[in-house]
Formats: C-alpha cells, sequence, structure tokens
C-alpha cells in the first residue's frame, strides 16, 4: 500500500516541465544576460542527474537545456539584428503571408534565407512600391533597419518580429517556398469561395473564424465581437481546430488503420491547418497539443490532457520562446486548462443530480461550466490587459458555440468540395453564411444590451487571482483524494 501511495507522490514530470519553462522564460526575458548562466546551469543539472540515474528528471531537464538553447541563439540572433538598427541591408527572402494594401503601402510577412540577418528572421516590413507579392514567393531585396521602442518591444517580440523594417528594389526570383506557396493558394481559395457565394457580413465572419484574418470584418462588429467577449470566437484557437482536425481525424481513422500512419497523417493535417491559419501561437497550441495527444496510442497509453497540454506549450516556446508575451496564447492555455483541469471535476460532481438525467441537458451544463471556469481563470489576464471584462462572455459562448461549430463544418465542406462539385456545393455555402448572419445577428443583439463590459483595476485583478488560486488547490486537493481512494 505505501508503495502505491508513494506513485501519487510523485509529480507529472510534464507538469513540472512546462513550470520550469515558463520560469525561464521570466527571468530570461526579463534579463537577456542570465540566459548563458541558466543554459549552463541546466547543463550541469542533465549531468548531475544522469550521474544518480535519475532518468525521468534527467529528461525533464534535458527539455528545459533545449529551451535554454532556444533562447541563447535567440538572443544572439536578436542582438545582432538590433545591431544593424539605422542600416539598410540586402538579402535573399522568402514570402509567408500575400502582401496587404492598405493607405499608400502595402505589408506582408518575409522570412530572412540569405544576407546580412540571420537566417529565420521574421519582418513585417513597409512597402511602398507597385509590386504585389503572394505567399512562397522567393524576393532579393534591400531593407531598411530600425530598432522598436523599449514600450512595444513585448507585443512585436511575442510576434517573433525584433526590428522595424522597409523594404525598397523588391525583385521576384523564379523559384518559390513549395509549402507557403501551397498555404497561400488555399487561403485565397477560401477567402475567395466565401466572398462569391455569401453575404458580406456572413463571409466577414466566416474567413476570421477559418483563417483568423479580421481585416474582412466592419469595425462596429469588431468593438461588438470585443465588448460581447467574443474575440476568442473569431481567432482561430483550440476550438477551431478541434472541430477541424477533430472531424478529420474520424477519416483519418477509417481510411489509416495503422497507428503509425495514423499518426504521420495528423502531424501532416495540423502543420498544414497551422499553416493556412499563419502558425499563431495559440493553433500551434493547439496542435501540438493534438500531436502529443495522437503519439500516446503507438506507445499503448490513454492520452493525458494536461500532460498533453504541458508538452504543447513546451513545443510553442521551442519555436518561439517570446511566447510568454502574447496575450492570445497566455489566454488560450489558461482557457484550456480550465476547461480540462478544472471543469471535470465540478461537472463530475453534478452529474448525478436528476435534471441531469435527460440527454440534452447534460451537454448544455457541461458547455455552460466550462465557458465559466475558461471566463474565471482568463479574467485576471484580461484585466490587467484592457482593464475591463465582458458581462456577457459565458451568455455568449452559450449561444455561439453550436453555430460557430455548424457554420465552421458546413463552410469548410463547401470550400472543400468546391473545385470538385462547383455550383452543387451552393447550399452548402448558403447553410454556412445562414449561421455565420445568425452569429453576427446574436453578438450585434447582446452588444445593445446595457452593461456589456465592467471597467475593473488592480483590486479585481488580485482578488480574481487569489479566487482561482483557491479553486485550483482545492481541486488539485480534491483529486488527489479521489486517486487515494482508488489506489485503496
Amino acid at each position: 500500500m505505501k508503495d502505491k501511495l508513494s506513485k501519487i507522490r510523485v509529480k507529472r514530470p510534464a507538469v513540472l516541465c512546462i513550470v520550469l519553462v515558463i520560469a525561464l522564460s521570466y527571468i530570461s526575458n526579463y534579463i537577456g544576460l542570465l540566459t548563458a548562466v541558466l543554459l549552463a546551469a541546466n547543463v550541469v543539472a542533465v549531468i548531475l542527474l544522469c550521474a544518480f540515474k535519475k532518468y525521468k528528471m534527467m529528461i525533464v531537464f534535458l527539455i528545459v537545456t533545449a529551451v535554454s538553447l532556444n533562447l541563447f541563439f535567440t538572443y544572439r540572433e536578436l542582438g545582432s539584428v538590433r545591431s544593424k538598427s539605422g542600416k539598410t541591408v540586402f538579402g535573399n527572402f522568402t514570402v509567408v503571408e500575400d502582401s496587404a494594401a492598405s493607405q499608400g503601402y502595402s505589408s506582408f510577412r518575409i522570412k530572412a534565407d540569405k544576407g546580412e540577418l540571420p537566417k529565420g528572421t521574421v519582418l513585417e516590413p513597409f512597402y511602398y512600391g507597385d509590386k504585389t507579392l503572394k505567399s512562397g514567393d522567393r524576393i532579393n531585396a534591400y531593407v531598411t533597419i530600425e530598432n522598436i521602442p523599449v514600450e512595444k518591444r513585448k507585443i512585436y517580440y511575442s510576434d517573433d518580429v525584433y526590428v522595424y523594417s522597409t523594404v525598397e528594389k523588391i525583385s521576384v526570383l523564379k523559384d518559390r517556398d513549395n509549402f507557403y506557396y501551397l498555404v497561400g493558394v488555399i487561403r485565397r481559395h477560401i477567402k475567395n469561395a466565401y466572398l462569391k457565394y455569401c453575404s458580406k457580413e456572413g463571409a466577414g465572419l466566416l474567413i476570421a473564424i477559418t483563417l483568423g484574418d479580421k481585416s474582412y470584418l466592419s469595425g462596429t462588429l469588431s468593438d461588438a465581437i470585443r465588448n460581447v467577449g467574443a474575440s476568442h470566437m473569431v481567432a482561430v484557437s483550440g476550438f477551431h481546430l478541434a472541430i477541424i482536425i477533430g472531424n478529420l481525424f474520424y477519416i483519418i481513422d477509417y481510411i489509416f488503420k495503422n497507428k503509425y500512419f495514423r499518426f504521420i497523417a495528423s502531424i501532416l493535417s495540423v502543420v498544414l491547418f497551422a499553416g493556412i491559419c499563419g502558425f499563431t501561437k495559440s493553433v500551434l497550441r493547439a496542435g501540438s497539443m493534438f500531436i502529443v495527444s495522437s503519439a500516446a496510442p503507438l506507445f499503448d497509453r490513454e492520452p493525458d490532457s494536461l500532460s498533453s497540454l504541458s508538452l504543447s506549450v513546451v513545443a510553442v516556446f521551442l519555436v518561439s520562446p517570446f511566447s510568454i508575451f502574447s496575450i492570445g496564447f497566455n489566454l488560450s492555455v489558461i482557457a484550456t486548462f480550465a476547461i480540462i483541469y478544472i471543469s471535470p471535476y465540478f461537472i463530475n460532481a453534478i452529474k448525478r443530480m436528476p435534471v441531469l438525467s435527460y440527454k440534452f441537458i447534460f451537454p448544455i451544463v457541461s458547455l455552460a461550466v466550462n465557458s465559466f471556469f475558461a471566463a474565471l481563470f482568463t479574467m485576471p489576464a484580461i484585466i490587467k490587459v484592457f482593464s475591463k471584462v465582458s458581462v456577457l462572455s459565458i451568455f455568449t459562448n452559450l449561444f455561439l458555440n453550436f453555430i460557430v461549430t455548424f457554420a465552421l463544418i458546413f463552410g469548410a465542406l463547401a470550400v472543400s468540395l468546391l473545385p470538385i462539385l462547383r455550383g452543387a456545393t451552393a447550399f452548402l455555402f448558403y447553410i454556412a453564411d445562414f449561421f455565420s448572419k445568425a452569429m453576427v445577428f446574436i453578438i450585434r443583439g447582446l452588444n445593445d444590451l446595457p452593461l456589456v463590459t465592467l471597467k475593473m483595476g488592480n483590486t479585481a485583478y488580485y482578488v480574481s487571482l487569489i479566487f482561482i488560486a483557491f479553486i485550483t488547490l482545492y481541486v488539485y486537493h480534491k483529486n488527489k483524494k479521489i486517486m487515494e481512494r482508488e489506489w485503496r
């Protein structure tokens, strides 16, 4: 019995790993000079753990060391790029997002391949010329670099952009990047299909929830979406990935009987979808979580949601060490934690109530509980950044979850079948547009209600932090008791 109980006290390696990685990122991002010291300390820790045969902890510190190494090289790259402030440099670049025209200029996203900037450096330059660039194009160009002011660095760094830039004298090369070219073709196909077959507002919202591109939303609708707490609905995240990839996994499971082929097909699907959505942090987190979960059967294990979340966050830090500053990424992680760890305890506690015995009531109550804890746990971050919260966010989720699901499913079917069935998909576009317009109607209706948002300050921030810490400790304690009873 003692041996069994001792197993409960062993910390989850993945959870410990994410705690160490987050602490490391915070320390390094505020005191960059410590990156080399922390890297050396982690290497020493790995050697000592190996010597004492603590292999589980050694793996944890190997992962942390990998993040430390990434931070070290990122700061070297950051220093190299910022040292060129005020200079014009020449290089070869890959366009990773189509150019978008604005008032007298256009902007796009490029990644350095060769030249005076470190390989992989990401830029979002201003361009005052007349060339239209598409995703996948390779270009030669001159880029003028300027450092970002200190007060704005977190915003840009969280998106992997380290300097301001202006590009000129662009020459488009004959070769192209095939992956980004394919992604660009699919994105343009989706946009053009929605704009052709759906209403203006319906198309704008469908593009937003499918691709995360909010440029087709009107200003008033964008404000209404923020006010009613529906911003996560139009920012492609784990919710949207779960709908699209979740349905795709059913097809993959049907086609591929071999678990290794299923795993490879799952990876390719997630990578392609993440690329179509612009590799946003939330999608990377959700995609990594799907990949980790789909890897569990390879080792004859059941997927563990909390470990999958932890490893997916570590994966994002390995790709983008400044993700700690991304409000969208942080909200995504916190909301997912609340849904997979906090909500299940309370749902299990109330599911034996007689009223929940009706099959159609239990899913609605479960959704309400998930929405409540997701809203509650993200409240401190929202207060800190925006100084206000939406009173209606829980109700918005209840009203919109099913509608968004149907809009995404029918929209995805329509754009996927359009090249094959052509005009026969008009009915599918009509249904997707119907649900999209229903979303617009609900959002505008809720926004017209009084007291849509409440302003909150530091007191509310600290009170909400203490409250969610108490709930987390309470659920942890109760889950521990449940596990002890199961072992007995």
